[in-house]
C-alpha cells in the first residue's frame, strides 16, 4: 500500500476510535438505595469533590473512572448525566430520604470549596439537620490482565452530619478497594454497570447505616 494512503487510513482510524472512547458514560444518577430518614425533620445535603484527579484539574468533576487498553492508555470515564459526579451523588442522597416524607434542600458546592465554607453554606438552609458528604476517592477502573479483563473499585468517603439545635457533629468513613471483579474475556458499559450499580448502592447504604438520621 502506498505509504501516504496507509497514513491516511490509519489516522482516520485513529480519529474514529478517539470519538468513540470520548463517549464513555456510566450511570449514576438513577440508581437508588435506602436512607432510614425521619419525616419529622427537614435535611440540607451537601456533596463535595475533594478527589485528588479532581482538585488537581487532571479530570474534570464528571470523571468517574477509567477504562485501560492493552497498550496501557487510560480512557476516562464520565457520568451519563453530563453532570458533576457530586452533582448526581447529590440528587440519590435527596431523592433517598425524601422516600421517607422528609423535606431537602440541596447545597450545592465545587471542587474548590473548603467543608467549612460548604456547613456554613448548610447553616444558612436553616434545615434541622445539616448533611455533608466529601468524596475523596471514587472510580471503578477497568483493565487488561492478559487474557482477562477486570474492574477494581475504589472508594473513600466521608459523612459529617450535625444538629442545627446544637451543632452536635455526627462522623463515618468507609474505604476501601476491591480488584479484578468479575473477570471476563471482553468488557463493556453493561458489564461495568452491573458491576457499579452492586457497589455504589452498598457503599452509600454503609456511609449512612451506622448515624442516627
Amino acid at each position: 500500500m502506498n505509504p501516504i494512503k496507509y497514513l491516511i487510513l490509519f489516522l482516520l482510524v485513529l480519529c474514529i476510535h478517539i470519538q468513540v472512547e470520548a463517549k464513555r458514560t456510566q450511570e449514576y444518577r438513577y440508581i437508588e438505595f435506602q436512607i432510614n430518614a425521619s419525616s419529622d425533620i427537614t435535611y440540607a445535603i451537601a456533596v463535595l469533590d475533594k478527589r485528588e484527579v479532581v482538585t488537581s484539574k487532571s479530570q474534570k468533576p464528571d470523571f468517574v473512572g477509567y477504562v485501560r487498553s492493552t497498550t496501557a492508555i487510560a480512557w476516562p470515564i464520565k457520568t451519563e448525566s453530563g453532570n458533576s459526579f457530586t452533582d448526581d451523588v447529590t440528587f440519590n442522597i435527596k431523592s433517598a430520604i425524601e422516600k421517607s416524607g422528609a423535606i431537602v434542600t440541596k447545597v450545592s458546592t465545587n471542587f474548590e470549596m473548603n467543608p467549612e465554607d460548604v456547613i456554613e453554606k448548610l447553616k444558612s438552609s436553616n434545615a434541622d439537620k445539616l448533611i455533608l458528604v466529601i468524596i475523596n476517592k471514587w472510580r471503578s477502573d477497568t483493565k487488561s490482565y492478559y487474557s482477562k479483563i477486570a474492574t477494581d473499585m475504589i472508594w473513600d468517603i466521608t459523612l459529617q452530619m450535625y444538629d442545627a439545635n446544637d451543632e452536635t457533629k455526627i462522623e463515618n468513613n468507609i474505604n476501601g478497594i476491591n480488584k479484578e471483579i468479575n473477570p471476563a474475556k471482553k468488557t463493556n458499559k453493561t458489564l461495568r454497570q452491573n458491576i457499579i450499580d452492586i457497589y455504589y448502592k452498598e457503599k452509600m447504604e454503609e456511609l449512612f447505616t451506622s448515624v442516627n438520621m
